[in-house]
């Protein structure tokens, strides 16, 4: 029975990796509803590096100092989310492997937990 279920677990991270992920896709939308653009791998389906995996992203900066959010599809080493400062965009890109995870809900719990971990350091000091 273990040994049914380790490769089902095994093959079900294989074949998770090669399937299509669905993201919303649009330029300047800080809210994204059922009427937003959505981008997928089987629109772009070369994979550039055998390192990446297909990935939803979402930038939430300044580009040429205008500020905007940003949503799409395209590839990454893995989720997480970092500051740059890329061609005149400077900004927070978060990447994602799950369908429509590049929604604006999903980035404000990283604002919360940026606002409650302000909270706690400001009660330490204070």
């Amino acid at each position: 029975m273990k040994s049914i279920l380790f490769k089902c677990v095994i093959f079900a991270a294989f074949y998770t990796q090669g399937c299509t992920i669905t993201c919303y896709d649009c330029v300047d939308c800080a809210f994204v509803n059922n009427s937003t653009t959505v981008a997928s791998s089987e629109d772009d389906p070369s994979i550039p590096d055998k390192r990446l995996v297909d990935a939803c992203f979402t930038f939430n900066g300044r580009v040429s100092g205008v500020r905007t959010i940003i949503r799409g599809y395209g590839w990454s080493l893995g989720e997480f989310c970092i500051e740059q400062n890329q061609q005149g965009a400077v900004g927070e890109f978060c990447y994602c492997y799950k369908d429509f995870c590049n929604e604006a809900s999903k980035l404000s719990y990283h604002i919360e937990a940026m606002i409650l971990t302000s909270a706690v350091i400001w009660k330490i000091v204070a």
